[in-house]
């Protein structure tokens, strides 16, 4: 099908829309939603095409769903703390009024207590969109879909003229673009390496005293190019190159994007059933086969990651009981097996109380010990103290949320786009009998999934 009669299709759809509910005063004040099947294409591909500064990108682990969005329809958002009652309620409001199809794509800051960081200035504490034109993979379907605020009269009618020559514009065709990303010239490390040991030996100190059982202390890796990165060009570099996670983007100006390759759910949830998944303790993958198996036999039995890694799956069973009338755990303790490195991973599914909502789990298990550490207030206090600067929105909750269904990760293996920047961050997991040394180094292995992609210069 050609990029002509792509574009007639979805603009008759619309077209119709308009004429039978252009005067229907129940279609006022509502979020509403076309969708049009159309011939399977490159997601990113297209994405990269699109002349927009907002772009959205979302790729379940399963891949089972995964949405590029360009523009915005909606937003919600907020740079003053967060109440998620108020949150959740806007949020769940308008969807329970809108098409039943439309979903809100975004992410919460890690800690909300701390002050914003400049370099997070765009993201706020949440913030959570609806673009105003989505393509869509589901399963073995393809969508493309229009969002759109119906309010009535002669603004209205502007609206649907805009939305038409817009879509007049978007490129549906097959050129396939394979540029290859710009060349690092630069890079550092937030804290250097002797730094990191004396931050680490700090927390052992904190956990001899018994003032914490586990902390999450993290770094970031800065990166300089000699052009400014494309955001939807580099997510698509790793989507391609680590299939096995959870692959995200939000973009909020044309140089400038969060995104990310996380193996880690924190939740999905399909009307009153949850998923939820416990991931800690790492070891890197081996060259060779032999080398790999016993790079993870060693990790199922190693004493310091089995506990680290019983933290957080006590934390989570703990977490969702309350939530659930009843809870199993599906897999316990396995290997899940990541391109550049390989975790413990244990699976719980439940049954969700009929008052439970997005709101209630999300406050109840984020941040796991995975990404904070045990107790989990203590530990985000210390590590306010011991990081010399603001995660934003890295290892917070990023996802969407849907009248029915809802889907979160956490914002770990990832990167802070800025012009020709690209910060990274990585987080170890210290608890008694870590080695500030192997630390640094299972960081290096967590940057892989980006470093690989374009050559270093070594700055340290």
């Amino acid at each position: 099908m050609s990029t002509t009669v792509t574009k007639k299709l979805i603009i008759e759809k619309l077209t119709d829309f308009w004429e039978k509910n252009r005067n229907s005063e129940t279609t006022f004040g509502k979020l509403w939603r076309i969708e049009v099947p159309i011939p399977e294409m490159d997601i990113l591909n297209w994405l990269r095409k699109q002349p927009y500064d907002v772009k959205t990108f979302w790729s379940g682990r399963d891949h089972r769903f995964t949405m590029g969005g360009i523009g915005t329809a909606d937003i919600v958002t907020g740079r003053n703390g967060i109440d998620f009652d108020r949150l959740f309620l806007e949020i769940n409001r308008k969807l329970n009024l809108s098409h039943p199809n439309l979903k809100y794509y975004g992410g919460i800051k890690f800690d909300l207590d701390q002050k914003l960081d400049a370099d997070w200035k765009d993201y706020n504490n949440y913030l959570f969109v609806i673009p105003r034109f989505e393509m869509i993979h589901q399963d073995h379907d393809t969508l493309f879909a229009v969002n759109f605020l119906f309010s009535g009269g002669d603004h209205s009618e502007n609206i649907f003229k805009d939305i038409i020559q817009d879509i007049s514009e978007l490129d549906f065709s097959d050129v396939v673009l394979n540029e290859k990303l710009p060349v690092n010239k630069n890079s550092s490390r937030i804290p250097d390496k002797d730094q990191w040991q004396h931050r680490v030996e700090q927390a052992l100190e904190l956990i001899q005293k018994e003032k914490l059982q586990k902390i999450v202390l993290a770094g970031k890796s800065v990166f300089d190019f000699d052009t400014k990165l494309d955001p939807a060009h580099l997510i698509q570099k790793l989507a391609l190159t680590n299939p096995s996670s959870f692959h995200f983007c939000f973009q909020l100006a044309k140089d400038r994007a969060f995104l990310g390759v996380t193996p880690e759910r924190l939740y999905r949830r399909y009307g009153m059933e949850i998923l939820s998944e416990a991931i800690a303790g790492t070891r890197p993958r081996g060259d060779e086969p032999d080398d790999d198996k016993r790079l993870g036999e060693e990790l199922m039995q190693s004493d310091k990651d089995l506990r680290e890694h019983r933290w957080v799956s006590d934390m989570i069973r703990q977490s969702l009981e309350p939530l659930c009338d009843n809870i199993e755990i599906v897999i316990r303790e396995d290997l899940l097996k990541l391109p550049n490195v390989q975790h413990l991973q244990t699976l719980f599914k439940g049954t969700l109380k009929e008052s439970v909502s997005d709101r209630d789990i999300i406050k109840c298990l984020h941040p796991t010990p995975a990404v904070g550490g045990y107790p989990g207030r203590e530990s985000l206090l210390y590590i306010s103290e011991l990081e010399a600067f603001d995660r934003g929105w890295y290892a917070g909750p990023v996802g969407w949320i849907g009248r029915d269904a809802a889907e979160f990760a956490v914002a770990i293996r990832s990167g802070l786009v800025t012009g020709k920047t690209l910060t990274l961050f990585a987080g170890s997991g210290i608890v008694k009998g870590s080695d500030p040394v192997k630390e640094w180094e299972e960081n290096e292995a967590k940057n892989l999934n980006f470093t690989k992609l374009f050559q270093v210069v070594d700055a340290r």
